[in-house]
C-alpha cells in the first residue's frame, strides 16, 4: 500500500472560511468547516492573545503572506482543522465583532475595508483520505521542531483504541466533570491523564497510569484490546471516591479540579482499589486521605503522597507511596522521600 497522501492545494476567500467555520460553542450541522475533538482549547487570550489576534487580522488587511491552514477532508463536505484552527477563528471572531482592529470593530471598518477582508484569499491545504497513522505522522511533522508533549502525541493517534476509548468512556461521563468541579473532560492539554487512567483500568495494572506517551505505545499498548465494563466500573469507583470526598469535606471548584492530575490521588487509589477484597472499604479508606489533604494537616499528608510525578509512575513507586501514607495513618510519621516534578502536569 502506497504511503502517498493525497492532497489539493487551493486558496479560499476570508468570507467563505468565516461562513462555513463551526465555531465550537455552535450547534447544529449546518457548517462544513470544524474544530476536531480532543483540539486544544483557545490559547489566544488575554492581552497578549488579543495582539496576536490582531496581528493577524493586520496581515490579512495589508496583504502579508500568512501561513497556509491545512484540512482534512472527513465527508463530501466537511473538514477538519488539522493545522490553523487560530487563525481560521480569529478571522470569524473579528467578522462577529468580537475584538477590534486598528480601534475598529469588523461592522465599524468602510466598506472598502469590509471587501478587502472578505475578498482576501487564504492558502490551504487539503488532505484526502489520510490514514489515522498519516493523520498523526502530518501532525509530528508539521510540529517538527516545537517540542510537544505526551497529550500532543496522544491528540495526533486519537483514532488508536486506546485513545478512542477516552473518547468513548471518559469524554461524556458528566458525574466525572462534576466531582472534579465541572471540569471539561475533553480538553486536549488534559488527554495524557485519560489515557493513562484507561490504560490502568484496562490492563488491571495500576503501573501503567502513566502520562508517557513512550510508555503507553510500548507493546503496541496504543491497539490493546479495550475491556470497557473493566475500565466503566474502575471510573465509578473513581467518581464515588470524588463524590463522596466532595460531600464530606466540601472545597471550592479550584481544589476539586486539581485531582484530575492521576498523579496526585488517582493512580495509588485506584491501585489500593485493585487489590482491595473490600472495594468499599478502599473507597472510604481514600476519601478520608482526601479528607485530610483538605484539613489542618495537609503539608504532612501530601508529604506522604510525594512521588516522581505521573509520567513516571510504576507500580514499585505507587506501592512505596501507599507504604508512606499506610505508615503516616497509622503512626502518624511522614517523610519527605522524594521530589515532586509535575511538569508534565499542565494546568
Amino acid at each position: 500500500m502506497s504511503n502517498r497522501i493525497r492532497t489539493l492545494e487551493d486558496r479560499w476567500r476570508v468570507s467563505f472560511l468565516v461562513n462555513n467555520y463551526k465555531a465550537p460553542e455552535e450547534n447544529g450541522d449546518e457548517k462544513d468547516i470544524r474544530v476536531p475533538k480532543c483540539q486544544r482549547e483557545w490559547a489566544w487570550k488575554n492581552k497578549r492573545g488579543l495582539q496576536k489576534q490582531q496581528s493577524f487580522i493586520d496581515s490579512v488587511m495589508n496583504g502579508y503572506p500568512v501561513p497556509t491552514c491545512i484540512l482534512n477532508r472527513t465527508h463530501l463536505r466537511q473538514f477538519e482543522i488539522y493545522d490553523g484552527r487560530h487563525r481560521i477563528e480569529t478571522l470569524y471572531r473579528y467578522a462577529n465583532d468580537r475584538f477590534a482592529w486598528n480601534n475598529k470593530k469588523y461592522s465599524e471598518i468602510s466598506d472598502t475595508e469590509k471587501d478587502r477582508f472578505n475578498d482576501r484569499e487564504i492558502p490551504v491545504t487539503i488532505m484526502e483520505e489520510a490514514t489515522s497513522n498519516q493523520l498523526a505522522d502530518v501532525f509530528i511533522r508539521l510540529n517538527k521542531g516545537v517540542p510537544l508533549k505526551d497529550y500532543d502525541l496522544f491528540w495526533a493517534n486519537r483514532n488508536t483504541p486506546l485513545v478512542s476509548a477516552v473518547e468513548r468512556l471518559v469524554f461524556p461521563n458528566e458525574r466525572l466533570s462534576k466531582s472534579l468541579g465541572g471540569i471539561k473532560l475533553n480538553t486536549r492539554v488534559d488527554l495524557s491523564h485519560w489515557v493513562a487512567l484507561v490504560h490502568g483500568l484496562n490492563t488491571e495494572n495500576a503501573g501503567n497510569i502513566s502520562t508517557s506517551y513512550i510508555r503507553a505505545s510500548d507493546n503496541n499498548g496504543m491497539y490493546q484490546e479495550i475491556h470497557d465494563n473493566r475500565v466503566i466500573n474502575g471510573l465509578n469507583a473513581v467518581v464515588e471516591l470524588y463524590e463522596r470526598a466532595n460531600d464530606l469535606y466540601p472545597a471550592n471548584d479550584t481544589e476539586k479540579r486539581r485531582y484530575k492530575k492521576v498523579g496526585k490521588i488517582t493512580a495509588f487509589f485506584v491501585s489500593d482499589w485493585l487489590n482491595a477484597i473490600d472495594k468499599n472499604d478502599a473507597i472510604q479508606k481514600w476519601v478520608h486521605i482526601i479528607g485530610r489533604l483538605r484539613g489542618e494537616n495537609r503539608d504532612a499528608m501530601t508529604r506522604a503522597l510525594t512521588t516522581s510525578g505521573a509520567q513516571n509512575l510504576t507500580c514499585e513507586k505507587i506501592d512505596t507511596v501507599i507504604k508512606q501514607v499506610d505508615n503516616y495513618l497509622t503512626h502518624g510519621i511522614s517523610e519527605d522521600f522524594s521530589s515532586i516534578d509535575d511538569e508534565d502536569d499542565d494546568e
